[in-house]
Protein backbone atom coordinates (compact mmCIF):
# COMPACT_ATOMS: atom_id res chain seq x y z
CA UNK A 1 0.00 0.00 0.00
CA UNK A 2 0.88 3.38 -0.82
CA UNK A 3 2.15 5.99 1.66
CA UNK A 4 0.65 9.40 1.89
CA UNK A 5 3.81 10.71 0.66
CA UNK A 6 3.41 8.74 -2.48
CA UNK A 7 -0.02 8.90 -3.07
CA UNK A 8 1.09 12.95 -2.50
CA UNK A 9 4.28 12.66 -5.36
CA UNK A 10 1.37 11.13 -7.55
CA UNK A 11 -1.53 13.48 -7.62
CA UNK A 12 0.63 16.69 -7.92
CA UNK A 13 2.90 14.59 -10.76
CA UNK A 14 -1.09 13.69 -12.02
CA UNK A 15 -2.04 17.48 -11.88
CA UNK A 16 1.22 18.50 -13.85
CA UNK A 17 2.67 20.19 -10.06
CA UNK A 18 5.90 19.34 -8.77
CA UNK A 19 6.36 18.17 -4.89
CA UNK A 20 8.96 20.64 -4.26
CA UNK A 21 11.53 19.55 -0.76
CA UNK A 22 9.99 22.70 1.28
CA UNK A 23 6.54 20.70 0.46
CA UNK A 24 7.70 17.38 1.10
CA UNK A 25 9.01 18.17 4.64
CA UNK A 26 5.60 20.03 5.12
CA UNK A 27 3.70 17.42 4.09
CA UNK A 28 6.01 14.85 6.09
CA UNK A 29 5.74 16.97 9.35
CA UNK A 30 2.03 16.58 9.46
CA UNK A 31 1.98 13.40 8.89
CA UNK A 32 4.07 12.44 11.58
CA UNK A 33 2.61 15.24 13.88
CA UNK A 34 -0.96 12.90 14.13
CA UNK A 35 -2.76 16.46 15.11
CA UNK A 36 -3.09 19.42 13.61
CA UNK A 37 -0.83 22.40 13.50
CA UNK A 38 -0.63 25.72 13.00
CA UNK A 39 1.46 27.42 10.34
CA UNK A 40 3.77 28.76 12.95
CA UNK A 41 3.96 25.64 14.79
CA UNK A 42 5.16 24.00 11.60
CA UNK A 43 7.34 26.66 10.70
CA UNK A 44 8.97 25.93 14.17
CA UNK A 45 9.53 22.13 13.22
CA UNK A 46 10.70 22.93 9.84
CA UNK A 47 13.64 24.93 11.44
CA UNK A 48 14.17 22.35 13.81
CA UNK A 49 14.93 19.74 11.07
CA UNK A 50 16.60 21.87 8.51
CA UNK A 51 19.41 24.20 8.01
CA UNK A 52 17.08 26.85 6.43
CA UNK A 53 16.23 29.96 7.66
CA UNK A 54 12.63 29.37 6.73
CA UNK A 55 10.07 32.33 7.16
CA UNK A 56 6.34 32.44 7.79
CA UNK A 57 5.71 32.82 3.66
CA UNK A 58 7.35 30.12 2.79
CA UNK A 59 5.43 27.82 5.03
CA UNK A 60 1.94 29.61 4.11
CA UNK A 61 2.94 28.94 0.39
CA UNK A 62 3.52 25.15 0.64
CA UNK A 63 0.79 24.83 2.90
CA UNK A 64 -1.69 26.85 0.47
CA UNK A 65 -0.06 23.99 -2.56
CA UNK A 66 -0.64 21.58 -0.41
CA UNK A 67 -4.54 22.30 0.60
CA UNK A 68 -5.03 23.29 -3.48
CA UNK A 69 -4.32 20.04 -4.59
CA UNK A 70 -6.13 18.27 -1.53
CA UNK A 71 -3.09 16.93 0.40
CA UNK A 72 -4.02 18.58 3.60
CA UNK A 73 -7.08 20.60 5.51
CA UNK A 74 -6.90 24.31 6.98
CA UNK A 75 -9.38 23.84 10.36
CA UNK A 76 -11.12 27.42 9.99
CA UNK A 77 -12.50 27.41 13.20
CA UNK A 78 -9.01 26.52 14.87
CA UNK A 79 -6.48 28.20 11.87
CA UNK A 80 -4.50 24.72 11.98
CA UNK A 81 -3.58 22.47 9.54
CA UNK A 82 -4.05 18.75 9.36
CA UNK A 83 -3.31 16.02 6.68
CA UNK A 84 -6.09 14.46 4.66
CA UNK A 85 -6.74 11.16 6.28
CA UNK A 86 -7.89 9.87 2.34
CA UNK A 87 -5.11 11.53 0.18
CA UNK A 88 -6.24 10.23 -3.58
CA UNK A 89 -9.64 8.69 -2.60
CA UNK A 90 -12.47 10.86 -2.89
CA UNK A 91 -12.83 14.40 -5.20
CA UNK A 92 -12.82 17.90 -4.89
CA UNK A 93 -16.51 18.37 -4.91
CA UNK A 94 -16.86 16.32 -1.92
CA UNK A 95 -17.73 17.22 1.51
CA UNK A 96 -15.61 16.59 4.36
CA UNK A 97 -16.51 16.62 8.01
CA UNK A 98 -14.34 16.72 10.75
CA UNK A 99 -15.17 15.88 14.51
CA UNK A 100 -12.96 18.37 16.89
CA UNK A 101 -12.23 17.18 20.15
CA UNK A 102 -11.92 20.61 21.70
CA UNK A 103 -10.02 18.92 24.90
CA UNK A 104 -6.76 17.00 23.31
CA UNK A 105 -7.15 18.63 19.67
CA UNK A 106 -7.78 14.92 17.69
CA UNK A 107 -9.51 15.39 14.51
CA UNK A 108 -10.93 12.43 12.72
CA UNK A 109 -11.90 13.35 9.40
CA UNK A 110 -15.11 11.36 6.88
CA UNK A 111 -17.12 12.33 4.37
CA UNK A 112 -20.46 13.67 4.65
CA UNK A 113 -23.20 11.62 2.84
CA UNK A 114 -24.20 12.13 -0.65
CA UNK A 115 -27.69 12.83 0.64
CA UNK A 116 -27.17 15.61 2.96
CA UNK A 117 -24.21 17.32 0.55
CA UNK A 118 -27.05 17.33 -2.06
CA UNK A 119 -28.86 19.31 0.68
CA UNK A 120 -26.42 21.77 1.28
CA UNK A 121 -25.68 22.39 -1.98
CA UNK A 122 -29.43 22.87 -2.82
CA UNK A 123 -29.94 25.31 0.07
CA UNK A 124 -26.52 26.78 -1.73
CA UNK A 125 -28.14 26.93 -5.04
CA UNK A 126 -31.43 28.28 -3.76
CA UNK A 127 -29.97 31.64 -2.30
CA UNK A 128 -27.51 32.23 -5.50
CA UNK A 129 -24.06 31.12 -3.28
CA UNK A 130 -21.68 29.12 -4.26
CA UNK A 131 -20.09 26.80 -2.71
CA UNK A 132 -16.10 26.97 -2.66
CA UNK A 133 -14.80 24.73 0.42
CA UNK A 134 -16.85 22.42 1.49
CA UNK A 135 -16.67 21.46 4.97
CA UNK A 136 -17.95 20.83 8.18
CA UNK A 137 -16.45 21.59 11.48
CA UNK A 138 -18.06 19.51 14.54
CA UNK A 139 -16.56 20.48 18.10
CA UNK A 140 -17.47 18.58 21.10
CA UNK A 141 -15.30 15.77 23.36
CA UNK A 142 -14.06 12.75 21.49
CA UNK A 143 -14.01 9.13 22.66
CA UNK A 144 -10.97 9.31 25.23
CA UNK A 145 -11.66 12.57 26.62
CA UNK A 146 -15.74 11.88 27.50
Amino acid sequence: MPSDLQKAKQICFENGQNLTPIRETVLSILSQAGQPMSAYDILDKYRENSQSGAQPPTIYRALAFLEENGLIHRMASTRQFVICDHIGEHHSHDMTQFFICDQCGTVEESLVSPALWHEIHDQAENIGFLVKQPSLEIHGLCRNCR
